[in-house]
């Protein structure tokens, strides 16, 4: 039996990109001692000819710094820096990508598609510009990043007023800030509307940045932010045969339990799919760890956290307000980005969104081959949590003050 020894190392660049390299490994096969003499002779003449060959392995040197660095992928959010945003910033950078660089071909020459993959990670929403006037148009846009998620709605979906509507999304009336589904153990995460028909009068499509709201509310308001975390919400539906329950915080924080070391990863916030709270448990109360357990004051301390949110959230400098048009259609993350509409009129017309939904780890799976790939420039990074909760925090107080200081300037 042969065995193998190294006879060359190198590193030599990739044939397809010459700024990465490979580490290149000759092996020289190698005849066991004593082999010879217990072989038949065809055996050892298999044996001679087998020990005068060479294997050569490749491996790619990003590669093998990330195992030998016990380097886990996906880590998020620590690979890319979350951009947070108010309305004055996102008008200024949403910036749409068209249907043909989405769907172009992956060879390279699609920096458009990677540039609107990276905003939407980085801001949580993107418009995708020049859509077909087709049914399936939003399964391709969605296909580009993998495959879709399949909930009891089905693959695909339709936003349109109908008569005694199951789901308050299919009325005419205003829709308030909400995330969809949270009451499914794994919600969406990416959720696409294409607009085929928007012709009435009214129907704006509402946005806003809840992680903006919440990490305001983490640096001035602790004590809410806190109760919001710790605090699980029921959220359920009912409907046509469909059961479906889950509870989760409002606030979902990730990096331990110290103030200074966690961050958020998502929050969860639908008010008209909230179940109201029917125990203690709600609350997760120890009454061994502090004052007696009343029921009242931990509802009214979660009521005036969660309203703080809402204001938050509902202030007019913080809310994305867009009117879609037919062959536009809005990517958002859905455990991030809170989408409502405002009222709008059926006689005058008809609107027709057409909608699918992708989940957290066939996005993150498209993003972590974008950063291995270092497609347009982008590395994967470690950033403790710490350091992405500082970061955010810094992102916060500075829109804040060029908020205050455009204000002082008078309106544009």
């Amino acid at each position: 039996m042969a065995s193998a020894e190294v006879r060359e190392v190198s590193v030599v660049p990739q044939a397809e990109n010459a700024s990465q390299t490979t580490l290149r490994i000759v092996w020289a096969m190698k005849q066991a001692a004593g082999e010879a003499s217990v072989a038949s002779e065809a055996a050892a003449a298999a044996t001679a000819t087998s020990a005068g060959q060479e294997h050569v392995s490749e491996y790619d040197s990003k590669d093998l710094l990330f195992m030998f660095a016990n380097y886990k992928i996906p880590q998020y959010p620590l690979n890319l820096a979350r951009r947070l945003w108010d309305r004055r910033m996102i008008e200024k950078e949403l910036k749409p990508v068209s249907y043909a660089d989405w769907m172009a071909a992956d060879n390279g020459s699609n920096t458009e598609f990677y540039r609107g993959l990276l905003d939407l990670y980085q801001l949580g929403i993107l418009i995708v510009d020049d859509v077909p006037d087709s049914e399936n148009a939003v399964r391709k846009i969605a296909n580009q990043i993998g495959n879709i998620q399949t909930t009891f709605y089905g693959e695909l979906f339709d936003v349109v007023s109908k008569p005694n509507a199951e789901n308050v999304a299919y009325t005419n009336v205003f829709l308030c800030l909400h995330q969809d589904l949270l009451y499914m153990n794994d919600p969406p995460y990416i959720q696409l509307l294409h607009c085929l028909r928007n012709e009435c009068d009214g129907g704006e499509s509402l946005f806003c940045d809840s992680l903006l709201a919440a990490v305001d509310m983490q640096i001035n308001e602790p004590a809410h932010a806190k109760t919001l975390s710790s605090t699980p919400v029921s959220y359920h539906y009912e409907r046509n045969g469909h059961y479906y329950f889950n509870q989760r915080p409002v606030f979902e924080a990730v990096g331990g339990s110290k103030q200074d070391r966690s961050t958020l990863k998502h929050t969860a916030w639908s008010p008209p799919f909230q179940n109201s709270f029917a125990s203690k448990n709600n609350f997760m109360a120890n009454p061994a760890d502090g004052p007696p357990f009343k029921p009242e004051h931990h509802l009214r301390t979660w009521a005036a956290a969660a309203k703080s949110f809402s204001d938050r959230l509902e202030h007019p400098d913080n809310m994305l307000e867009v009117k879609l048009k037919a062959g536009q259609c809005v990517l958002f993350n859905n455990r991030r980005v809170l989408h409502g509409r405002r009222q709008f009129n059926t006689s005058d017309g008809t609107r027709w969104l057409k909608g699918t939904y992708i989940d957290e780890q066939t996005f993150h799976s498209r993003i972590t081959d974008m950063l291995r790939r270092g497609v347009n420039g982008t590395v994967p990074v470690h950033r403790p949590f710490a350091e992405v909760m500082k970061s955010e925090h810094l992102q916060v107080s500075r829109l804040k003050a060029e908020l205050g200081s455009s204000s002082e300037g008078g309106s544009e």
